[in-house]
């Protein structure tokens, strides 16, 4: 009569040889080990996903940050050829508007604002429609976690040449709004002032 450690150790032996046999046959996993393998990814994707939103939403700021500075520096430009500021994107001619509005990833259409200036008493609108004193451009993020972005651009009464430019991200979705204070411009001449948006 064997010993019983031997017996049992032919029966791992055996049970062994089994189980690699089942395995070679069908070469496939088992209901249980598909199921930690699911678990284990899963658990792995929720930890990397709060991390792959943030960089999306990162990218499309970046991008939104870069849109408004291009905005900034033509109309720059524009001021200094044409001594006002553009009143329409299109006129800068840097993006295509004819689709709804320039837009960016992630962003509604640029929108371009200013206020118009007219005299108070005869009601004429000076500076050809546009404002020779400032002008800005902003973008809002579509998803509520992203942030908004303004861009200004303005200069000193009377100083043609000399301008300031800034771009600013909101700490919303929506911009932050215009960088400027008020400016009384035109001498002892009555003004108001008529807010435009345009994404034209």
């Amino acid at each position: 009569m064997k010993p019983k450690g031997t017996f049992y150790i032919n029966l791992l032996f055996f049970l062994q040889q089994r189980r690699q046999q089942q395995r070679s046959g069908n070469g496939g996993l088992t209901l249980p080990e598909v199921l930690v393998v699911i678990l284990i990814l899963g658990v792995i994707a929720l930890m990397a996903l709060p991390s792959l939103m943030n960089q999306r939403l990162k990218a499309q700021l970046a991008g939104a940050k870069s849109a408004v500075g291009a905005v900034n520096r033509a109309q720059e430009a524009y001021r200094v050829r044409h001594k006002t500021f553009a009143t329409k994107l299109v006129y800068l001619g840097i993006y295509n508007t004819s689709n709804g509005g320039y837009r960016v990833d992630g962003y509604y259409p640029l929108v371009l604002t200013y206020d118009q200036v007219r005299d108070k008493e005869s009601g004429r609108i000076l500076h050809g429609g546009g404002n020779p004193w400032y002008a800005a451009v902003h973008a809002q993020a579509i998803d509520p976690a992203g942030k908004g972005v303004s861009g200004c651009v303005w200069a000193k009464e009377e100083n043609y040449g000399v301008t300031t430019a800034s771009v600013r991200e909101g700490t919303t979705n929506a911009p932050p709004g215009d960088c400027w204070g008020p400016i009384e411009g035109g001498g002892t001449q009555p003004l108001e002032y008529l807010p435009i948006q345009t994404t034209e």
